[in-house]
């Protein structure tokens, strides 16, 4: 029932957007998020401890920003890849996935804040420490709440240089394991619309 509700409200979304893909512009985004459960950790030959976290690390990607009104309403789609990665001299671990957003946002002349969802593809968990271990997680469907300032640009929809905050709510189910792991971030980001 959820999942029906999630591909109606989508499905219904992209063809809001289809019908004003003639004003639709394009962007870029990068950023560092922090947070969720801790996947693996890595002692180093000094003893130091890092923690490879299953929210955390650098994402980058694409995006279209579509107009749905003249009052600042917006659909925003992106795709891109989240990784994050720890190396030591006797091994690496890395977790990574390949987030598709959607989102409707209001947009005004210095803020922009957005609401949608997220769906991560293909996530991935790989240690190479004393074995080679890769462990998938299914797919995941989670929420994403964002605020973006604008630095450069002020006009409705126009060319931009963002800076903002985002957070993800979502659980990765890994295969192999009962427990689920909490992946939800706090991130920043800069993106560019053009």
């Amino acid at each position: 029932m959820e999942l029906t509700k999630i591909i109606t409200t989508t499905t219904l979304l992209a063809g809001a957007t289809l019908a004003h893909a003639s004003n639709t512009h394009f962007g870029l985004q990068v950023g560092v998020a922090s947070g969720g459960d801790t996947l693996g950790t890595v002692t180093y030959a000094n003893h130091e401890q890092e923690d490879l976290d299953a929210g955390s690390g650098v994402f980058f990607g694409a995006y279209t920003l579509t107009p749905l009104n003249q009052n600042g309403l917006a659909m925003k789609v992106g795709i891109g890849y989240h990784s994050d990665d720890i190396t030591a001299s006797n091994g690496e671990a890395s977790f990574f996935r390949f987030p598709i957003d959607a989102l409707i946002s209001q947009e005004g002349e210095k803020w922009q804040f957005g609401l949608g969802i997220t769906y991560h593809l293909n996530p991935e968990y790989e240690s190479s420490f004393t074995t080679h271990d890769l462990i998938k997680a299914d797919d995941a469907l989670g929420m994403i709440v964002e605020v973006n300032y604008k630095i450069l640009g002020k006009r409705l929809f126009g060319p931009s240089l963002q800076l903002g905050v985002r957070y993800t709510g979502i659980e990765y189910k890994f295969h192999g394991v009962t427990k689920k792991f909490d992946g939800s971030n706090l991130a920043a980001m800069l993106s560019f619309t053009f």
